[in-house]
């Protein structure tokens, strides 16, 4: 029991019961929890409030063609304050330009 809980990914660990011939382990999730990655989490909270609960998709096909305008706009024309307030294609041009700079200078 306790390797095909282990496989899954889930931690275990025997209880005192299982010596008694109850339970014999107890497994539980080892996931990050929502603090863990704040990242992750604001870009969660994001993509909820500004795209899925704005729409009500009808088909698979019409969730993919919002989800990905909402994700071009997001990755491309929108500023971000962790890039200092540039979009995402502002910030990889600057890193494009600095970069042969840098390589030149070592």
């Amino acid at each position: 029991m306790t390797n095909l809980f282990e496989k899954m990914g889930l931690e275990t660990r025997l209880t005192q019961a299982s010596r008694d011939g109850g339970v014999d382990c107890v497994a539980w999730d080892m996931r990050p929890v929502p603090t863990q990655n704040a990242y992750v989490e604001s870009f969660n909270g994001r993509f909820r409030d500004e795209c899925l609960n704005e729409h009500q998709f009808a088909t698979l096909g019409q969730a993919r063609l919002i989800i990905e305008a909402w994700r071009i706009d997001y990755n491309t024309d929108r500023p971000h304050q962790a890039l200092e307030n540039r979009t995402p294609e502002e910030f990889a041009r600057g890193l494009q330009i600095m970069l042969p700079l840098q390589l030149s200078a070592a």
